[in-house]
Protein backbone atom coordinates (compact mmCIF):
# COMPACT_ATOMS: atom_id res chain seq x y z
CA UNK A 1 0.00 0.00 0.00
CA UNK A 2 2.87 2.40 0.98
CA UNK A 3 4.72 1.61 -2.33
CA UNK A 4 1.09 1.90 -4.73
CA UNK A 5 0.64 5.49 -2.86
CA UNK A 6 4.07 6.70 -3.93
CA UNK A 7 3.84 5.22 -7.48
CA UNK A 8 0.31 7.29 -7.67
CA UNK A 9 2.20 10.71 -6.45
CA UNK A 10 5.41 10.00 -8.82
CA UNK A 11 2.85 9.73 -11.86
CA UNK A 12 1.53 12.60 -11.06
CA UNK A 13 4.70 14.79 -10.39
CA UNK A 14 6.20 13.54 -14.00
CA UNK A 15 3.62 16.31 -15.05
CA UNK A 16 4.80 19.13 -13.72
CA UNK A 17 8.34 20.28 -14.41
CA UNK A 18 11.33 19.44 -12.18
CA UNK A 19 11.91 21.87 -8.86
CA UNK A 20 8.93 23.79 -9.73
CA UNK A 21 6.83 25.31 -6.75
CA UNK A 22 3.66 23.15 -7.91
CA UNK A 23 5.74 19.98 -8.29
CA UNK A 24 7.10 20.17 -4.52
CA UNK A 25 3.53 21.13 -3.50
CA UNK A 26 2.51 18.16 -5.15
CA UNK A 27 4.60 15.52 -3.89
CA UNK A 28 3.68 16.38 -0.01
CA UNK A 29 0.35 16.97 -0.89
CA UNK A 30 -0.12 13.91 -2.77
CA UNK A 31 1.52 11.65 0.12
CA UNK A 32 -0.55 13.44 2.67
CA UNK A 33 -3.98 13.17 0.70
CA UNK A 34 -3.16 9.52 0.89
CA UNK A 35 -2.84 9.64 4.75
CA UNK A 36 -6.12 11.86 5.25
CA UNK A 37 -7.71 9.33 2.89
CA UNK A 38 -6.74 6.25 5.31
CA UNK A 39 -7.85 8.59 8.50
CA UNK A 40 -10.98 9.52 7.17
CA UNK A 41 -11.58 5.93 6.37
CA UNK A 42 -11.00 5.05 9.59
CA UNK A 43 -12.61 7.69 11.51
CA UNK A 44 -16.25 6.52 10.83
CA UNK A 45 -15.23 2.69 12.67
CA UNK A 46 -12.99 4.35 14.98
CA UNK A 47 -16.28 6.86 16.04
CA UNK A 48 -18.33 3.55 16.86
CA UNK A 49 -15.31 1.64 18.60
CA UNK A 50 -15.07 4.87 21.11
CA UNK A 51 -17.70 7.18 22.10
CA UNK A 52 -17.72 11.08 22.70
CA UNK A 53 -16.42 10.66 25.84
CA UNK A 54 -13.39 8.94 25.23
CA UNK A 55 -12.70 10.72 22.15
CA UNK A 56 -12.64 13.70 24.09
CA UNK A 57 -10.68 12.28 26.60
CA UNK A 58 -7.88 11.65 24.35
CA UNK A 59 -8.47 15.28 22.81
CA UNK A 60 -7.52 16.69 26.28
CA UNK A 61 -4.46 14.17 26.15
CA UNK A 62 -3.44 15.60 22.20
CA UNK A 63 -3.92 19.24 23.22
CA UNK A 64 -1.83 19.04 26.49
CA UNK A 65 1.08 17.80 24.35
CA UNK A 66 0.08 20.12 21.37
CA UNK A 67 0.79 23.06 23.38
CA UNK A 68 4.28 22.16 25.21
CA UNK A 69 5.62 20.79 21.20
CA UNK A 70 4.71 23.96 19.83
CA UNK A 71 7.42 25.66 22.23
CA UNK A 72 9.55 22.02 22.89
CA UNK A 73 12.58 23.32 20.71
CA UNK A 74 11.16 27.50 21.40
CA UNK A 75 10.50 27.61 17.81
CA UNK A 76 14.21 27.25 16.86
CA UNK A 77 13.74 24.28 14.09
CA UNK A 78 11.45 26.91 12.22
CA UNK A 79 15.04 28.78 12.08
CA UNK A 80 17.09 26.00 10.13
CA UNK A 81 16.25 26.30 6.38
CA UNK A 82 17.50 29.92 6.98
CA UNK A 83 21.65 29.58 8.04
CA UNK A 84 23.64 30.16 4.61
CA UNK A 85 25.74 27.35 5.55
CA UNK A 86 24.64 23.85 6.47
CA UNK A 87 26.92 24.18 9.49
CA UNK A 88 25.22 27.28 11.00
CA UNK A 89 22.03 25.20 10.10
CA UNK A 90 23.08 22.10 12.19
CA UNK A 91 23.86 24.38 14.98
CA UNK A 92 20.33 25.06 14.61
CA UNK A 93 19.29 22.25 14.72
CA UNK A 94 20.85 20.60 17.33
CA UNK A 95 20.42 23.56 19.75
CA UNK A 96 16.64 22.50 19.22
CA UNK A 97 16.87 19.13 20.21
CA UNK A 98 19.08 19.94 23.53
CA UNK A 99 16.07 22.17 24.61
CA UNK A 100 13.44 19.82 23.31
CA UNK A 101 14.88 17.18 25.67
CA UNK A 102 14.93 19.94 28.29
CA UNK A 103 12.19 21.14 28.40
CA UNK A 104 10.53 16.91 27.61
CA UNK A 105 11.95 15.90 31.09
CA UNK A 106 10.51 19.35 33.08
CA UNK A 107 7.35 18.34 31.40
CA UNK A 108 7.71 14.62 33.06
CA UNK A 109 8.56 16.04 36.16
CA UNK A 110 5.31 18.43 36.29
CA UNK A 111 2.83 16.24 34.70
CA UNK A 112 2.13 14.18 37.70
CA UNK A 113 0.52 17.20 38.52
CA UNK A 114 -1.89 17.62 35.80
CA UNK A 115 -2.47 13.89 36.27
CA UNK A 116 -4.38 14.04 39.49
CA UNK A 117 -7.58 15.25 37.42
CA UNK A 118 -6.84 12.50 34.46
CA UNK A 119 -6.46 9.69 36.67
CA UNK A 120 -10.57 10.68 37.19
CA UNK A 121 -11.30 10.06 34.14
CA UNK A 122 -9.69 7.00 32.44
CA UNK A 123 -8.01 5.78 35.22
CA UNK A 124 -4.21 5.76 34.77
CA UNK A 125 -2.09 6.53 37.05
CA UNK A 126 -0.35 9.56 37.42
CA UNK A 127 3.10 8.27 36.52
CA UNK A 128 1.80 6.21 33.82
CA UNK A 129 0.61 9.97 32.40
CA UNK A 130 3.96 11.69 32.43
CA UNK A 131 5.58 8.79 30.25
CA UNK A 132 3.15 8.94 27.69
CA UNK A 133 3.52 13.04 27.93
CA UNK A 134 7.26 13.02 27.62
CA UNK A 135 7.16 10.19 24.76
CA UNK A 136 4.46 12.40 23.17
CA UNK A 137 6.40 15.21 23.48
CA UNK A 138 9.65 14.02 22.43
CA UNK A 139 8.52 11.91 19.28
CA UNK A 140 6.35 15.43 17.74
CA UNK A 141 9.10 17.46 18.59
CA UNK A 142 11.89 15.61 17.23
CA UNK A 143 10.00 14.92 14.04
CA UNK A 144 9.66 18.55 13.80
CA UNK A 145 13.39 19.11 13.97
CA UNK A 146 13.80 16.72 11.22
CA UNK A 147 11.17 17.53 9.15
CA UNK A 148 12.50 21.38 8.59
CA UNK A 149 15.98 20.00 8.34
CA UNK A 150 14.63 17.63 5.51
CA UNK A 151 12.56 21.30 4.28
CA UNK A 152 16.00 22.59 4.29
CA UNK A 153 17.32 20.38 1.59
CA UNK A 154 14.18 20.41 -0.36
CA UNK A 155 13.91 16.57 0.88
CA UNK A 156 9.77 16.95 -0.22
CA UNK A 157 10.16 13.09 -1.16
CA UNK A 158 11.70 12.11 2.08
CA UNK A 159 8.70 14.33 4.06
CA UNK A 160 6.11 12.65 1.41
CA UNK A 161 6.63 9.03 2.67
CA UNK A 162 6.45 9.79 6.03
CA UNK A 163 3.37 11.54 5.35
CA UNK A 164 2.17 7.88 3.97
CA UNK A 165 3.95 5.81 7.15
CA UNK A 166 2.12 8.78 9.70
CA UNK A 167 -1.13 8.07 8.01
CA UNK A 168 -1.23 4.38 8.15
CA UNK A 169 0.38 3.66 11.41
CA UNK A 170 -1.92 5.85 13.82
CA UNK A 171 -4.99 4.77 12.89
CA UNK A 172 -4.53 1.10 11.96
CA UNK A 173 -2.73 1.18 16.02
CA UNK A 174 -6.06 2.70 17.26
CA UNK A 175 -8.29 0.51 15.35
CA UNK A 176 -6.36 -2.13 16.60
CA UNK A 177 -6.73 -0.80 19.90
CA UNK A 178 -9.89 0.02 19.80
CA UNK A 179 -11.27 -4.33 18.77
CA UNK A 180 -8.85 -4.76 21.82
CA UNK A 181 -11.35 -2.87 24.21
CA UNK A 182 -8.35 -0.44 25.48
CA UNK A 183 -10.69 2.78 25.38
CA UNK A 184 -9.34 5.98 25.62
CA UNK A 185 -5.80 4.79 26.06
CA UNK A 186 -5.93 2.93 22.71
CA UNK A 187 -6.61 6.57 20.85
CA UNK A 188 -3.64 8.11 23.04
CA UNK A 189 -1.00 5.13 22.22
CA UNK A 190 -2.10 5.60 18.48
CA UNK A 191 -1.60 9.15 18.57
CA UNK A 192 2.23 8.28 19.83
CA UNK A 193 2.22 5.85 16.93
CA UNK A 194 1.22 8.04 14.79
CA UNK A 195 3.88 10.80 15.67
CA UNK A 196 6.91 7.94 15.38
CA UNK A 197 6.17 6.98 12.20
CA UNK A 198 8.27 8.47 9.42
CA UNK A 199 10.62 10.21 12.14
CA UNK A 200 13.64 7.47 11.64
CA UNK A 201 13.70 7.68 8.26
CA UNK A 202 14.36 11.96 8.50
CA UNK A 203 16.42 11.47 11.38
CA UNK A 204 19.06 9.33 9.69
CA UNK A 205 18.60 11.70 6.36
CA UNK A 206 19.80 14.08 8.90
CA UNK A 207 22.70 12.26 10.12
CA UNK A 208 23.75 11.32 6.44
CA UNK A 209 23.69 14.92 5.47
CA UNK A 210 25.66 16.14 8.29
CA UNK A 211 28.86 13.15 8.67
CA UNK A 212 30.95 16.25 7.95
CA UNK A 213 29.79 19.54 9.11
CA UNK A 214 29.59 17.51 12.42
CA UNK A 215 32.58 17.37 13.15
CA UNK A 216 32.71 20.96 13.04
CA UNK A 217 30.01 21.44 15.87
CA UNK A 218 31.10 23.26 18.54
CA UNK A 219 29.65 25.20 21.97
CA UNK A 220 30.32 28.53 20.05
CA UNK A 221 28.33 27.78 17.17
CA UNK A 222 25.76 26.41 19.61
CA UNK A 223 26.22 29.88 21.44
CA UNK A 224 25.83 31.72 17.93
CA UNK A 225 22.89 29.72 16.62
CA UNK A 226 20.86 30.75 20.25
CA UNK A 227 22.01 34.51 19.56
CA UNK A 228 20.99 34.90 16.11
CA UNK A 229 18.07 33.19 16.03
CA UNK A 230 17.25 34.68 19.25
CA UNK A 231 13.58 36.24 17.70
CA UNK A 232 11.73 32.90 17.23
CA UNK A 233 12.23 32.05 21.19
CA UNK A 234 11.68 35.46 22.48
CA UNK A 235 8.66 36.49 20.16
CA UNK A 236 7.44 33.46 17.61
CA UNK A 237 7.36 30.83 20.69
CA UNK A 238 4.89 32.82 22.95
CA UNK A 239 3.35 33.22 19.11
CA UNK A 240 2.90 29.73 18.29
CA UNK A 241 1.85 29.10 21.70
CA UNK A 242 -0.73 31.48 21.22
CA UNK A 243 -1.95 29.65 18.49
CA UNK A 244 -2.14 26.73 19.65
CA UNK A 245 -3.64 27.55 22.80
CA UNK A 246 -6.29 29.42 20.87
CA UNK A 247 -6.96 26.67 18.76
CA UNK A 248 -7.02 23.65 21.36
CA UNK A 249 -8.80 26.31 23.78
CA UNK A 250 -12.15 24.78 22.93
CA UNK A 251 -11.21 20.91 24.13
CA UNK A 252 -9.83 22.13 26.91
CA UNK A 253 -12.79 24.98 28.01
CA UNK A 254 -15.51 22.31 26.79
CA UNK A 255 -14.25 19.81 28.99
CA UNK A 256 -13.62 21.94 31.65
CA UNK A 257 -16.75 24.46 32.07
CA UNK A 258 -19.11 21.64 30.11
CA UNK A 259 -18.33 18.00 29.93
CA UNK A 260 -15.66 15.97 28.19
CA UNK A 261 -18.82 14.34 25.54
CA UNK A 262 -18.49 18.00 24.14
CA UNK A 263 -15.18 18.33 23.57
CA UNK A 264 -15.25 14.71 21.94
CA UNK A 265 -17.84 16.35 19.66
CA UNK A 266 -15.83 19.53 18.36
CA UNK A 267 -12.68 17.02 18.38
CA UNK A 268 -14.29 14.98 15.94
CA UNK A 269 -15.21 18.22 13.82
CA UNK A 270 -12.05 19.96 14.30
CA UNK A 271 -11.00 15.85 12.76
CA UNK A 272 -12.99 15.93 9.57
CA UNK A 273 -12.84 19.73 8.91
CA UNK A 274 -8.80 20.23 9.30
CA UNK A 275 -8.10 17.23 6.67
CA UNK A 276 -7.87 20.18 3.78
CA UNK A 277 -5.79 22.11 5.49
CA UNK A 278 -3.35 19.01 6.20
CA UNK A 279 -3.32 18.04 2.70
CA UNK A 280 -2.84 21.11 1.14
CA UNK A 281 -2.05 23.90 3.91
CA UNK A 282 0.77 22.12 5.28
CA UNK A 283 2.13 21.73 2.10
CA UNK A 284 2.20 25.26 0.79
CA UNK A 285 3.66 26.53 3.88
CA UNK A 286 6.47 24.27 3.57
CA UNK A 287 7.32 24.66 0.37
CA UNK A 288 6.54 28.54 0.34
CA UNK A 289 9.32 28.92 3.63
CA UNK A 290 12.06 29.29 1.03
CA UNK A 291 10.76 30.56 -2.03
CA UNK A 292 9.23 33.55 -0.04
CA UNK A 293 12.56 33.44 1.12
CA UNK A 294 14.06 34.23 -2.24
CA UNK A 295 10.82 36.18 -3.64
CA UNK A 296 11.91 38.53 -0.96
CA UNK A 297 15.27 39.51 -1.38
CA UNK A 298 14.56 40.41 -5.01
CA UNK A 299 11.48 42.71 -3.51
CA UNK A 300 8.44 39.74 -5.43
CA UNK A 301 7.08 38.91 -1.66
CA UNK A 302 3.72 40.61 -2.14
CA UNK A 303 3.20 39.15 -5.75
CA UNK A 304 3.44 35.74 -4.55
CA UNK A 305 1.69 36.00 -1.22
CA UNK A 306 -1.52 37.48 -3.31
CA UNK A 307 -1.11 34.74 -5.70
CA UNK A 308 -1.41 32.28 -3.42
CA UNK A 309 -4.16 34.14 -1.38
CA UNK A 310 -6.20 33.82 -4.89
CA UNK A 311 -5.74 30.16 -5.01
CA UNK A 312 -6.42 28.92 -1.19
CA UNK A 313 -9.94 31.56 -1.08
CA UNK A 314 -11.09 29.43 -4.52
CA UNK A 315 -10.26 26.41 -2.85
CA UNK A 316 -11.59 26.97 0.60
CA UNK A 317 -14.84 29.13 0.62
CA UNK A 318 -17.27 27.10 -1.45
CA UNK A 319 -16.95 23.60 -0.32
CA UNK A 320 -16.41 24.58 3.16
CA UNK A 321 -19.83 26.04 2.96
CA UNK A 322 -21.30 23.03 1.31
CA UNK A 323 -20.19 21.16 4.24
CA UNK A 324 -21.64 23.60 7.03
CA UNK A 325 -25.12 23.52 5.29
CA UNK A 326 -25.15 19.32 4.99
CA UNK A 327 -23.18 18.97 8.35
CA UNK A 328 -26.60 17.69 10.14
CA UNK A 329 -27.47 15.42 7.94
CA UNK A 330 -23.96 13.57 7.11
CA UNK A 331 -22.63 13.48 10.39
CA UNK A 332 -25.18 11.18 11.72
CA UNK A 333 -25.01 8.76 8.46
CA UNK A 334 -21.06 8.71 8.84
CA UNK A 335 -20.48 8.41 12.08
CA UNK A 336 -23.46 6.80 14.19
CA UNK A 337 -26.58 8.43 15.75
CA UNK A 338 -24.54 8.80 18.87
CA UNK A 339 -22.72 11.93 17.22
CA UNK A 340 -25.60 13.31 15.66
CA UNK A 341 -25.44 16.30 18.38
CA UNK A 342 -21.99 16.73 16.65
CA UNK A 343 -23.87 18.36 13.56
CA UNK A 344 -24.48 21.90 14.71
CA UNK A 345 -20.82 22.03 15.42
CA UNK A 346 -19.33 20.65 12.59
CA UNK A 347 -21.51 23.46 10.58
CA UNK A 348 -20.32 26.43 13.00
CA UNK A 349 -16.58 25.12 12.96
CA UNK A 350 -16.70 24.56 8.72
CA UNK A 351 -16.55 28.59 8.78
CA UNK A 352 -13.90 29.63 10.82
CA UNK A 353 -11.91 27.05 9.31
CA UNK A 354 -12.46 28.19 6.09
CA UNK A 355 -10.49 31.19 6.84
CA UNK A 356 -7.84 29.14 8.76
CA UNK A 357 -7.32 27.10 5.60
CA UNK A 358 -6.36 30.76 3.57
CA UNK A 359 -4.67 31.96 6.42
CA UNK A 360 -2.44 29.07 7.99
CA UNK A 361 -0.02 28.33 5.11
CA UNK A 362 0.58 32.05 4.30
CA UNK A 363 1.40 32.98 7.95
CA UNK A 364 4.74 31.33 7.51
CA UNK A 365 5.59 34.43 5.80
CA UNK A 366 5.63 36.21 8.94
CA UNK A 367 8.27 33.84 10.47
CA UNK A 368 10.45 34.04 7.36
CA UNK A 369 10.79 37.32 7.01
CA UNK A 370 11.27 37.88 11.05
CA UNK A 371 8.74 40.07 12.08
CA UNK A 372 8.17 37.83 15.49
CA UNK A 373 6.95 41.29 17.25
CA UNK A 374 4.27 41.62 14.90
CA UNK A 375 3.29 38.38 15.21
CA UNK A 376 3.14 38.06 18.92
CA UNK A 377 0.80 40.71 18.36
CA UNK A 378 -1.17 39.00 16.14
CA UNK A 379 -1.57 35.82 17.82
CA UNK A 380 -2.48 37.46 21.36
CA UNK A 381 -5.49 39.23 19.50
CA UNK A 382 -6.19 35.41 18.03
CA UNK A 383 -6.23 33.92 21.27
CA UNK A 384 -7.78 36.57 23.59
CA UNK A 385 -10.91 37.04 20.91
CA UNK A 386 -11.03 33.19 20.84
CA UNK A 387 -11.54 32.72 24.62
CA UNK A 388 -14.20 35.93 25.09
CA UNK A 389 -15.95 33.72 22.48
CA UNK A 390 -16.21 30.40 24.84
CA UNK A 391 -16.78 32.29 28.14
CA UNK A 392 -19.36 34.70 26.64
CA UNK A 393 -21.11 31.30 25.92
CA UNK A 394 -20.11 30.00 29.59
CA UNK A 395 -21.46 32.63 30.90
CA UNK A 396 -24.96 32.09 29.43
CA UNK A 397 -24.58 28.37 30.40
CA UNK A 398 -24.79 27.58 26.78
CA UNK A 399 -22.69 25.25 24.70
CA UNK A 400 -24.19 26.20 21.49
CA UNK A 401 -23.63 30.08 22.18
CA UNK A 402 -19.61 28.41 23.63
CA UNK A 403 -19.21 27.34 20.04
CA UNK A 404 -21.14 30.26 17.83
CA UNK A 405 -18.73 32.67 19.89
CA UNK A 406 -15.74 30.80 19.15
CA UNK A 407 -16.56 30.79 15.07
CA UNK A 408 -17.21 34.76 15.17
CA UNK A 409 -13.90 35.05 17.16
CA UNK A 410 -12.03 32.98 15.27
CA UNK A 411 -13.18 34.40 11.67
CA UNK A 412 -11.94 38.05 13.00
CA UNK A 413 -9.12 37.37 14.36
CA UNK A 414 -8.45 35.73 11.11
CA UNK A 415 -8.82 38.23 9.09
CA UNK A 416 -6.64 40.53 11.51
CA UNK A 417 -3.49 37.70 10.86
CA UNK A 418 -4.52 38.45 7.27
CA UNK A 419 -3.62 41.89 7.36
CA UNK A 420 -0.49 41.46 9.05
CA UNK A 421 0.68 39.26 6.57
CA UNK A 422 -0.40 41.72 4.07
CA UNK A 423 1.76 44.46 6.13
CA UNK A 424 4.78 42.31 5.86
CA UNK A 425 4.92 41.41 2.67
CA UNK A 426 3.49 44.75 0.84
CA UNK A 427 -0.44 43.29 -0.43
CA UNK A 428 -2.60 45.99 0.58
CA UNK A 429 -6.44 45.33 2.48
CA UNK A 430 -7.81 46.30 -1.01
CA UNK A 431 -6.42 43.38 -2.97
CA UNK A 432 -6.98 40.87 -0.57
CA UNK A 433 -10.90 42.46 -0.64
CA UNK A 434 -11.03 42.21 -4.49
CA UNK A 435 -9.56 38.71 -4.40
CA UNK A 436 -12.72 37.76 -1.91
CA UNK A 437 -15.65 38.89 -4.26
CA UNK A 438 -16.01 35.88 -6.56
CA UNK A 439 -15.46 33.41 -4.32
CA UNK A 440 -18.02 34.67 -1.38
CA UNK A 441 -20.44 35.43 -4.10
CA UNK A 442 -20.41 31.71 -5.32
CA UNK A 443 -20.58 30.33 -1.64
CA UNK A 444 -23.60 32.08 -0.86
CA UNK A 445 -25.19 31.18 -4.46
CA UNK A 446 -24.48 27.72 -3.20
CA UNK A 447 -25.54 27.88 0.40
CA UNK A 448 -28.96 29.58 -1.22
CA UNK A 449 -29.61 26.68 -3.33
CA UNK A 450 -29.18 24.14 -0.80
CA UNK A 451 -31.22 25.95 1.24
CA UNK A 452 -34.00 25.55 -0.87
CA UNK A 453 -33.50 22.22 -1.93
CA UNK A 454 -31.80 20.29 1.30
CA UNK A 455 -35.36 18.59 2.19
CA UNK A 456 -35.12 16.35 -1.33
CA UNK A 457 -32.73 14.03 -2.14
CA UNK A 458 -32.40 14.09 -5.66
CA UNK A 459 -32.66 17.85 -5.70
CA UNK A 460 -29.88 18.15 -3.17
CA UNK A 461 -27.82 15.58 -5.11
CA UNK A 462 -28.54 17.65 -8.18
CA UNK A 463 -27.57 20.65 -6.87
CA UNK A 464 -24.42 19.40 -5.42
CA UNK A 465 -23.14 18.04 -9.36
CA UNK A 466 -24.51 21.58 -10.80
CA UNK A 467 -22.58 23.31 -8.01
CA UNK A 468 -19.52 21.28 -7.91
CA UNK A 469 -19.15 21.82 -11.70
CA UNK A 470 -19.47 25.38 -11.45
CA UNK A 471 -16.28 25.05 -8.66
CA UNK A 472 -14.19 23.62 -10.68
CA UNK A 473 -14.98 25.90 -13.70
CA UNK A 474 -13.85 28.71 -11.32
CA UNK A 475 -10.95 26.73 -10.16
CA UNK A 476 -9.93 26.53 -13.63
CA UNK A 477 -10.62 30.18 -14.69
CA UNK A 478 -8.56 31.18 -11.70
CA UNK A 479 -5.47 28.72 -12.68
CA UNK A 480 -5.56 30.47 -16.49
CA UNK A 481 -5.11 34.01 -15.18
CA UNK A 482 -2.30 32.78 -13.25
CA UNK A 483 -0.71 31.11 -16.20
CA UNK A 484 -1.43 34.40 -18.21
CA UNK A 485 0.53 36.48 -15.36
CA UNK A 486 3.49 34.12 -15.18
CA UNK A 487 4.02 34.47 -19.03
Amino acid sequence: MFKAAMAVTDIIRRFLPAKSFARHVMTIAGATAFSQAISLAALPVLARLYPPGEYGTAAIYGSIVGLIVVVGSLRYEFAIPLPRTDGGALHVALLALAILVFIAVATGLVSPLLALWWEKEIGLSKWAFALLVVVGVLTAGAYQVTNYWAVRKSKFGAIARTRIQQGLAGPASQLALGFAGFGAIGLIVGQIVGQCAGLTRLALGMIADNRKPARTVHARGLAWAARRYRRFPLYDSWAGLLNIAGAQAPVLLFAALFSPILAGYYALALRVLSAPLGLIGQAISQVLMPRIIEANRRGEAGELVLKLFRILVNLSFFPFTIAAMLADQLVPFAFGPQWAPAGSIVAWTALWVACQFVTSPLSVVITTLEAQRLHIGVQVALFVLRICGILLGAAMASPGLAVVGFTIASILGYTIYLLAIGFVSGVRAQQFLQALIDPVLLSAFGAAALYVVVPSFLATSAALVILGGVWILRLNSVRLKMDAQTT
